[in-house]
């Protein structure tokens, strides 16, 4: 009975020590799972939500919270010179038989300091209708995001997926004129892919809607008159009495992605072109008096291309990204009107591009990683 014994004792030892080193190896890959998702996924980055389903690892759980002081005088007319900012988030991959699942919730609170000029939240950055005071104030901001997708294998060639994105935010301060601003912006991104022998061809599209509201309070009205600012690019702003002055933006994006994947024993390609057009308007004052604050209009096309060489102790990544961008802010030429019933009419007289922006950008990437036996990067 001895020898049995033993040959049972050593099967528990053996079955223990290898599923101890298989968790070690797995602890190991989650420690670096960002670049060990990257170099084991050429759809890493896609804009398609079927890349989920390529992911490299089963399941994945990152909890970060930070916190970053920034101080400085250099810095752009319209950010503040002191930054607080508190960040959470709750990152994570769930991968099933047929279902591949990725989301992300997080929350940020931001203090700035003595800050003016700028009092919007979600509008694009190259959107030349700002509305501003020039009052140095503290503002205080929190953001909300949550984003979610998911990618079904409908086939064994088949792909199909669908991404949501929900952000929204508020900001203000205790300093007259008081700017109270709220924001949203929310996208859908659905996508399909096809494997065709050593290729991969997919389609994605992109629906995102934007709204914003902001609206300025005096308290001590006695002390000063105070102004809201109405910019239209370049040249000098509209002033406006800012008690009681209210805005809205809302908006909507379009746009379409294509991509092309190429798989051949150690080598693989990822192309992908995509377009997009967006429009946001800014609208002035509230039920009695409406007042067209100017309109937005971008396109912006691209390519973005990534080859990999995957050897056995060296990976190779050169990636290429191209995009053209193209602006227009039209304004409006109004004039006012009063009703009988003492409301506010702004008549539309004529409307005009006075805001033109057109850049492309251009970038060029290489990466070398050195891998161990568990495909893990040592260095890179």
């Amino acid at each position: 009975m001895m020898p049995n014994r033993f040959c049972l004792l050593l099967a528990v030892f053996l079955s223990l020590s290898t599923s101890a080193q298989q968790a070690d190896s797995l602890l190991k890959k989650k420690m670096v799972y960002q670049d060990y998702l990257y170099l084991h996924n050429i759809h890493k980055g896609s804009q398609n939500p079927t890349a989920i389903s390529r992911e490299a690892l089963q399941d994945v759980v990152e909890v970060n919270a930070s916190y970053q002081f920034a101080y400085g005088d250099y810095h752009a007319m319209d950010v503040s010179n002191i930054q607080k900012t508190f960040n959470f988030s709750l990152y994570g991959i769930k991968k099933l038989k047929k279902v591949a699942f990725e989301g992300e919730i997080a929350y940020s609170n931001i203090s700035e300091r003595d800050k003016r000029w700028n009092s919007t939240l979600f509008i694009a950055k190259d959107n030349p209708f700002i509305i501003a005071d020039s009052i140095y104030s503290n503002f205080g901001t929190e953001k909300f995001h949550l984003n979610g997708g998911f990618s079904y294998e409908a086939t064994s060639k088949l792909h199909i997926g669908l991404r949501a994105d929900y952000r929204v935010g508020s900001t203000a301060n205790q300093t007259d004129p008081r700017p109270n601003v709220d924001g949203m912006r929310f996208y859908l991104n659905p996508g399909v892919d096809y494997q065709l022998g050593q290729f991969t061809i997919g389609l994605s599209g992109r629906m995102e809607w934007l709204s914003e509201s902001s609206e300025y309070t005096v308290v001590r009205s006695t002390e000063g008159t105070y102004y809201a600012f109405l910019f239209h690019g370049l040249g000098d702003p509209i002033m406006k009495t800012a008690i009681g002055y209210q805005r809205k933006y809302s908006g909507n994006l379009g746009g379409g992605n294509f991509q092309l994947i190429w798989k051949k024993d150690k080598l693989q390609n990822f192309l992908e072109a995509s377009y997009q057009k967006s429009t946001e308007e800014a609208e002035d004052g509230g039920s009695a008096e409406k007042f067209k604050g100017g309109k937005y209009k971008a396109s912006q096309y691209g390519f973005t291309n990534r080859f990999m060489i995957y050897g056995d102790q060296w990976i190779h990544n050169l990636k290429l990204r191209i995009s053209f961008h193209q602006v227009d802010g039209t304004y409006y030429l109004q004039e006012q009107h009063s009703t009988s019933d003492g409301n506010i009419i702004w008549d539309i007289i004529s409307s005009s591009v006075c805001h033109k922006n057109t850049h492309n950008d251009m970038s060029l990437e290489y990466r070398l990683d050195k891998i161990t036996p568990l495909k893990v990067p040592h260095f890179t």
